[in-house]
């Protein structure tokens, strides 16, 4: 399974529209996605997500750097 983190705010602003751009790729494939909603909530998304101690397949969307 994927997980994949949005974060809208990326991206100037455009990071949603850049993932539903990218989602029919994962058409077929298990995934989940998580958009952030504040500071610091990626940091608890990816904690929360890696913190089970099996591998943990990421996607990003919405950096800006």
């Amino acid at each position: 399974m994927f997980h994949i983190v949005v974060n809208p705010a990326g991206a100037s602003g455009n990071a949603w529209a850049q993932w539903k751009e990218i989602e029919p790729v994962f058409e077929g494939t298990p995934y989940k996605v998580y958009r952030s909603f504040g500071k610091r909530s990626i940091e608890y998304i990816y904690r929360k997500l890696t913190s089970q101690g099996r591998l943990t397949r990421l996607v990003v969307i919405g950096g800006d750097g």
